[in-house]
């Protein structure tokens, strides 16, 4: 572990760095890996175009997605940020970080306490980020219930083990749900994880809605808008299910019980909604290839130093697609043709037979051999 000169996107900060595994027992430390996370946060509230927001970030670590906020949103985008951690030096370090980077302090509040204290002591916020180590679950109950209307609440976890399927008995505990462990396990994490925040948001008749979403290396990200509306609730409830999937033949359907079929497996409940607004998506993707002028290295200059990776925007540009196909579950190529012991096709040339059979097909960003369609099974199969 050793302390050295990050610099990411608009900001630079003197961080911890570890070439190890990671773990919450060792001291805040900057994760190179969660830059796109902070990519994609930047950009969504880019492009949301609200200006005035209070703002939480209560699981800061190093505090380097409230330095980039900062430093890369427009003006006005901001009245009110809170920056919390619970490391005791971190309000100094913060300090010394927005100093460093020349940003201002007015409007910045910075905290050294619990998470969820914070939020009790609030009177609420427009968007409340929650980062941890681990699972969100501990902070999603103060969140709701201190997130404004229409606010934004982003979500990340990193307990993969539970939500994908590898522990199964812990994400039944802690998100009342059966995971899937397969090609899926990831969609369905995200889908597990939105619905377990609805529940809780549900008894303060706030409807959470998924506005944007994605599942990158060892994590899963949503974002969720807040509506105040018993109607509203009502709704987002109605869109609970059970996903079967059927291992013979790798149809996937929605069902409202958990009773499975011959040669299927069932998960849920949960969300079976739209995971993206797309007109949101496709606005992302289209901001972060502007902002990045192809150089070599993957990065642009925007005039604060660093900015949006080569590797967000493919990422973007592909979930734009996605968001296009609104169903849930998607086709693994290779995993089809595993199972039927035969070749694998090309996957342009089974999108392109599909959108000539009169149906919508798009790639998925939840794997490099996976086909997000309408079509159905049986059409699919001939296609296959």
């Amino acid at each position: 572990m050793h302390t050295v000169r990050i610099r990411e996107g608009g900001v630079t900060l003197d961080a911890h760095t570890s070439k190890g595994d990671v773990s919450k027992k060792l001291p805040v430390f900057y994760n190179p890996a969660m830059a796109l996370n902070r990519d994609v946060c930047v950009l969504l509230l880019r492009c949301l175009g609200k200006k005035g927001l209070s703002a939480a970030d209560i699981l800061a670590g190093t505090g380097v997605r409230s330095l980039r906020l900062t430093a890369e949103l427009p003006k006005g985008t901001l009245r009110h940020l809170v920056v919390n951690d619970a490391n005791p030096l971190f309000p100094t370090q913060f300090g010394n970080a927005l100093k460093q980077n020349k940003l201002p302090t007015t409007g910045i509040d910075i905290h050294n306490q619990d998470a969820n204290l914070l939020l009790e002591q609030s009177e609420g916020f427009d968007y409340i980020d929650i980062d941890p180590f681990g699972s969100p679950n501990p902070f999603i109950d103060a969140a709701t219930r201190h997130l404004a209307r229409d606010g934004i609440l982003a979500l990340t976890a990193t307990d993969t083990a539970a939500l994908a399927g590898t522990s199964p008995a812990a994400c039944r505990r802690k998100y009342w749900a059966q995971p899937l462990r397969n090609h899926l396990m990831h969609e369905v994490s995200l889908r597990i994880l939105a619905r377990k925040a609805q529940l809780v948001a549900a008894q303060y008749e706030k409807a959470l809605t998924p506005i944007f979403c994605h599942a990158t290396l060892h994590y899963t990200r949503l974002y969720l808008r807040c509506e105040k509306s018993k109607e509203a609730v009502d709704d987002v409830l109605q869109h609970h299910k059970w996903l079967a999937f059927d291992r013979k033949t790798h149809a996937i359907a929605l069902r409202d019980t958990n009773a499975a079929e011959k040669d299927e497996i069932i998960a849920g409940p949960l969300w079976a909604g739209p995971l993206w607004d797309t007109a949101l998506a496709r606005k992302m993707a289209l901001l972060a290839r502007s902002a990045n002028n192809g150089r070599s290295n993957g990065i642009m200059e925007n005039g604060r130093g660093k900015g949006i990776m080569e590797e967000t925007c493919r990422l973007l540009e592909t979930i734009a697609g996605e968001a296009q196909v609104d169903v849930p579950g998607f086709y693994d190529l290779h995993e089809y043709a595993s199972m039927k012991k035969r070749d694998s096709k090309g996957l342009d040339d089974v999108m392109h037979a599909i959108k000539k059979s009169g149906y919508r097909a798009a790639r998925t960003h939840f794997t490099q051999c996976g086909i997000r369609t309408d079509a159905p099974m049986l059409i699919l199969k001939k296609i296959l």
